[in-house]
């Protein structure tokens, strides 16, 4: 899995923002996406297939017991060996707001709540891909796969952004859409001096690249 340090421009607390990236799961059921989030009072977001293969995007309020939430109607235990592009995007306006995205086509989904949901806190959550740290039964889970070009934005992407990220493959430019909000873009290219004192993955570590 991969863990990035939190900072202030990855805690989006007011407006919308949006979230993609490519995954090949190894297993669909359960498998999570990516998360800023911790079961330890720090909770922003998390973008996971269910158990049962539904694609879920959650988002917490600062009172920490008040969430929104989206689950899609159909399921995917499919994805499990084949590159999927999951996109997640939330406008800011409470549940209404919540989207989700499957290789650019807007998903059907059954919207949920906890309480009135007011804004996102900012917490000291780090980013994850591949890990949600304690999750809901307080245990760590991963998910084992590959992945690639994770972006996050400090807005909600439209629908035809989104299916320019599918079209533009995993290998697309970071501005293959605009630019503005962008706030993390991993292309997951491990030549680049800056990923070379990474550790061999361990374990329980999903494969992060930008090769087949």
């Amino acid at each position: 899995y991969l863990r990035i340090n939190d900072a202030s421009s990855l805690s989006v607390t007011s407006g919308g923002f949006s979230l993609a990236t490519w995954v090949r799961p190894t297993t669909a059921a359960n498998f999570r996406v990516a998360a800023k989030a911790t079961q330890e009072g720090s909770l922003e977001w998390l973008l996971t297939y269910t158990a049962t293969g539904q694609i879920q995007f959650r988002v917490w309020d600062a009172i920490q017991t008040k969430w929104i939430d989206i689950k899609s109607t159909g399921t995917f235990l499919g994805d499990t060996g084949t590159w999927t592009c999951l996109a997640a995007t939330y406008d800011g306006t409470g549940a209404a707001g919540l989207k989700l995205y499957r290789n650019g086509v807007l998903l059907a989904g059954t919207v949920t709540s906890s309480g009135t949901f007011v804004s996102i806190k900012d917490t000291s959550a780090d980013l994850t891909l591949g890990v949600y740290l304690r999750d809901w039964s307080g245990a760590t889970s991963y998910g084992l796969g590959s992945f690639d070009a994770f972006r996050m934005y400090a807005r909600a992407l439209s629908g035809v952004e989104m299916t320019s990220i599918f079209s533009g493959g995993r290998s697309a430019a970071r501005d293959v859409i605009s630019n503005t909000g962008l706030q993390a873009f991993l292309d997951m290219d491990f030549r680049s001096p800056a990923w070379t004192a990474l550790a061999a993955p361990a374990a329980n570590a999903s494969t992060y690249s930008d090769t087949t």
